[in-house]
């Protein structure tokens, strides 16, 4: 299902320290594939990916596909594809050819909904994201709303009204089914108006 966090998760790999140029890959390409998986755009995506620069619209597939050879021959890659969707076997094989002159360990990570894309990509391990168990939701929900638990036994207005607002909080939150970006919506519309009456209403 969607808004689970899968590409968060593979925007994270992307970005994390260890896979810049000076560490695990020579190389990173981001692309999202989106519904229609057409071989042009995407190779046009990865040129731009790999150079910073938009190729030439007016560039046969043929062109393109020479310029994809010379960017990723020979280097260490990660390549995150985001979004897939295609169940076509023939469409990622010809797609796998321009990318096989990449060195040893290079690395394809794919994001999508389907088990079977997953299949036809053979792919070589998956990992299917769950909704969030109650702990982590609600710790997520605070951080999106900014709310606080306070330490202090001297009860002040604002403590109570922080109590009463987790309260409601919690009632809104087990409506949400644990899925991060309706937890990190909600929680933010919830963050700019932190009146209970306001709450309620939405709770209701």
């Amino acid at each position: 299902m969607g808004g689970l966090g899968k590409t968060a998760l593979a925007q994270s790999i992307y970005t994390h320290y260890g896979m810049t140029n000076d560490g695990m890959f020579q190389m990173k390409l981001l692309v999202c594939v989106s519904e229609e998986f057409d071989l042009k755009i995407i190779i046009q995506k990865l040129i731009e990916s790999a150079t910073g620069k938009k190729p030439e619209s007016f560039l046969q597939i043929d062109s393109l596909q020479c310029e994809l050879r010379k960017q990723i021959d020979g280097k260490k890659y990660l390549l995150v594809m985001d979004d897939v969707w295609n169940e076509k076997k023939e469409e990622w094989l010809h797609l796998k050819r321009l990318l096989m002159g990449g060195a040893k360990g290079s690395r394809i990570l794919i994001t999508t909904r389907s088990e079977q894309v997953a299949k036809t990509f053979d792919s070589t391990a998956t990992y299917s994201l769950q909704t969030l168990d109650p702990s982590n939701s609600w710790l997520l929900f605070q951080k999106m709303t900014g709310l606080e638990g306070r330490s202090n036994n001297k009860k002040t207005k604002l403590d109570q009204m922080n109590s009463n607002l987790m309260q409601i909080g919690k009632e809104i939150l087990s409506r949400l089914k644990g899925v991060p970006l309706v937890i990190r919506t909600i929680g933010g519309l919830l963050k700019d108006n932190k009146s209970e009456r306001f709450w309620l209403s939405f709770k209701d």
